[in-house]
């Protein structure tokens, strides 16, 4: 419609538009696809362990050379992955729960920055490799248990370390209206940092070296 015909128009447009019935559909699929429940539910990546969407996921065919990446030559040998065919997968440490196969060689479920990381020949930051896998499954049977029982205080005294958030001065941020302003009064903000702090510090600079 042009625009002198819009000028001289005297029926307001309706509100909202009155789509064709075609168009209610094509509307309607289109919602049901992105909206399929299958595609809301997590799925483990078998590289790094970690929760992603169905649609990150992706089965990959690695090779031997792609799954020495994922080899972690320093663990001791009691620790290593029994809940699946180690051998099979040449040594890499995986998660077991996303394999397919647990028996045999098969697709290795990984999500989008692990299979990048592969293709270019390096080994994912993220994945159970690099010293992120914690052979929890490989622990005695009694000691699994106890963990499993224990409560959050237990576990802080068993590694005699707690994590807390470093926690920062809106009057020492250079970037605040409240910069220079009094120390004892000034509101605090944390950037999600974490850290560590050992209980026992006198034994602890024993292990450190000099």
């Amino acid at each position: 419609m042009d625009r002198a015909a819009l000028l001289h128009r005297t029926e307001p447009p309706s509100f909202p538009p009155q789509l064709k019935q075609d168009d209610q559909r094509k509307i309607i699929r289109q919602w049901q696809t992105q909206m399929k429940p299958d595609d809301w539910i997590p799925f483990a990546c078998a590289v790094c362990g970690q929760k992603k969407a169905k649609t990150e996921i992706k089965d990959v065919d690695y090779d031997d050379d792609a799954l020495a990446l994922l080899q972690n030559p320093f663990l001791p040998k009691e620790t290593l992955p029994s809940t699946y065919n180690l051998e099979a997968y040449n040594h890499a440490i995986l998660y077991h729960r996303a394999l397919k196969n647990t028996t045999a060689r098969g697709p290795v479920p990984a999500c989008a920055s692990c299979r990048r990381d592969l293709a270019h020949g390096n080994q994912p930051l993220d994945s159970l490799a690099n010293f992120q896998y914690y052979a929890r499954d490989e622990l005695p049977a009694d000691v699994k248990d106890a963990l499993a029982s224990c409560t959050m205080f237990d576990r802080m005294m068993i590694c005699q370390a707690r994590s807390t958030k470093i926690t920062h001065l809106f009057s020492k941020n250079p970037n605040s209206v409240l910069y220079g302003s009094d120390v004892t009064t000034s509101q605090r903000f944390s950037r999600g940092n974490v850290a560590i702090i050992p209980q026992d510090v006198a034994t602890l600079r024993t292990l450190l070296p000099p």
